[in-house]
């Protein structure tokens, strides 16, 4: 019977009868469904591209490979001594690397979903948010219960303060995937940004050992006023396992004096993702710079936390507004409608609470 295929075309690309090719693939894509750092990333990485080099048509092998070099893109900013043009650099050669697989991944399947995600993601990362929905919608009427979908589809409702739509994608993953702590951190956060701390606390305090969720439990008390529980929690992560050298030290002495305003708190916590102690200890300001600096990288992935309630004073300031103005949001906002938390203002000015 003729298919009418074309020279070196298959009639099926989501699947392969390399067996070594699919056990290099379950291994990178559980390695990206963790979100261990950049060292796990890597590895995903050198995993994938060995996989389409023996097998090029596997189309869920370079979907996945799209979701690392995106996902690789996310963590550059834990690279050490980077400065903003090397940081900017890192994340277009990431990005760039993860929409060509992306589209190949589409070019091979239409009808496989990774593709879609990864190139999401990408967009996310370029500030083409509107893009990004299109792309998570199309996956998710492909596959509406795939997890990787959902996880970061959540992450850019989260991100353009969409809080309660975001959360509630992510209740719907939680019913679908309970036991991927990476997973269960974002809803922790989600849960932390509508406010539910205790809720979103009972999540943290069950992920597994790790620096990074270390600080978001501290991250999550200090909003609670609990000052003395947030330094324990910092003071939990082994050294060197987080941030620069002294960082954690000095966010830890900061958060014992909080709430009461030193003179000058010190700028070791820049650039280590510390910088919401700054909110508690009389220097609220600073903790908008780690966000400034992102967006001015074009690296603010899936960063949510100036949603959260311990921000809104800063919301209400032109600051803050200038940053969601530079991110892209509020081209976002005028096209699918405006936040939780914002409303325009006239025909050309917003505010937020």
């Amino acid at each position: 019977m003729p298919l009418g295929l074309k020279p070196g075309e298959n009639l099926v690309n989501n699947r392969t009868t390399d067996t070594d090719s699919y056990q290099d693939y379950l291994r990178a894509r559980a390695l990206v469904q963790e979100r261990g750092g950049t060292g796990p990333m890597l590895h995903a990485i050198t995993l994938l591209e060995q996989v389409v080099a023996r097998d090029p048509n596997y189309a869920p092998a370079w979907g996945m490979l799209g979701q690392a070099y995106g996902t690789k893109a996310l963590f550059a900013s834990a690279l050490p001594n980077l400065s903003t043009d090397e940081l900017r650099r890192v994340r277009a050669e990431s990005l760039q690397k993860a929409e060509a697989a992306a589209q190949q991944a589409i070019r091979l399947d239409p009808n496989h979903i990774d593709g879609y995600t990864a190139l999401a993601v990408a967009r996310i990362f370029r500030g083409w948010f509107v893009q990004a929905e299109d792309l998570f919608k199309q996956a998710l009427s492909l596959d509406p219960g795939n997890p990787e979908a959902l996880h970061d589809y959540s992450q850019l409702l989260a991100g353009t303060g969409r809080l309660k739509d975001s959360l509630a994608m992510k209740l719907r993953l939680q019913a679908l995937e309970p036991f991927v702590p990476a997973f269960n951190v974002g809803i922790a956060n989600a849960l932390w940004l509508n406010g539910r701390n205790d809720e979103a606390l009972a999540i943290f305090k069950a992920s597994p050992p790790r620096a990074f969720y270390n600080a978001r439990r501290a991250e999550t008390y200090a909003s609670m006023g609990r000052y003395s529980e947030a330094a324990d929690e910092l003071g939990g992560i082994k050294p060197g396992a987080f941030a620069t050298a002294g960082a954690v030290a000095e966010a830890i002495r900061l958060l014992r004096t909080a709430p009461a305003q030193p003179a000058s708190p010190q700028t070791i916590l820049n650039g280590t993702g510390l910088e919401w102690v700054y909110l508690y200890v009389g220097a609220p300001n600073r903790a908008l710079e780690p966000f400034e600096n992102a967006a001015e990288a074009r690296a603010l992935g899936g960063a949510n936390e100036f949603w959260a309630p311990p921000y809104a004073p800063l919301r209400k300031t032109e600051r803050f507004k200038a940053l969601v103005r530079k991110i892209g949001y509020v081209d976002y906002w005028r096209a699918r409608g405006w936040p939780d938390l914002c409303h325009p203002m006239g025909a050309n000015d917003f505010a937020c609470n």
